[in-house]
């Protein structure tokens, strides 16, 4: 066995103090609100915005929508913190993009449209993602992010999916009904 100095100990004591001191700004830091800090980024009006297409793409029924989810929320997160810059600016391009489309079809902006009008306006963006994959990220980023946040939420996980705190056994052959809910857990 190797024995340790006096000085070593007094490092690694040192070390480990400083440690447990900084922890909490470590922690602070990973759970940072940077969405509070994205005035320059995110308008009101493009938060509405993302709202509602996270409304539509999963909407209110005998669960509550993207909406109550705070799904907008979490795309804002996911956009500020995890986008390169490049993306985050095809991004909000995608999302004058939907105003545009909208006011081209309706006359006026995707947050003043009825249902039948929003969902005409995204499937114009569906079927241009399957036509132009390459030129249409936008639309399917933005999918994949509503519906991730949804089922990613407590309202997704414990209301439109099945949930049990502390799952129990495996059952491979556990009876399927149709109808029934996919588990969270």
């Amino acid at each position: 066995m190797s024995q340790i100095s006096r000085r070593d100990a007094i490092k690694k004591v040192a070390l480990l103090v400083g440690g447990t001191l900084a922890l909490p700004d470590i922690l602070k830091a990973w759970s940072s609100p940077s969405i509070d800090n994205l005035a320059a980024r995110f308008t009101p009006a493009q938060e509405e915005l993302i709202a509602e297409i996270a409304e539509t793409i999963v909407p209110t029924t005998d669960t509550p929508g993207a909406k109550a989810a705070g799904v907008h929320k979490f795309i804002q997160k996911i956009v500020a913190d995890c986008f390169e810059e490049a993306d985050r600016k095809a991004f909000f391009e995608g999302l004058k993009g939907v105003d545009l489309q909208a006011r081209d079809r309706f006359a006026h902006d995707f947050v003043q449209c009825s249902p039948a009008e929003r969902t005409q306006v995204l499937r114009i963006f569906e079927s241009a993602y399957f036509n132009d994959k390459a030129n249409n990220s936008f639309w399917m980023t933005l999918k994949n992010l509503c519906v991730t946040g949804y089922f990613t939420s407590e309202i997704g996980c414990t209301q439109a999916l099945r949930y049990e705190a502390i799952p129990g056994r495996y059952d491979g052959a556990m009876p399927y009904k149709k109808g029934d809910k996919a588990w969270a857990t």
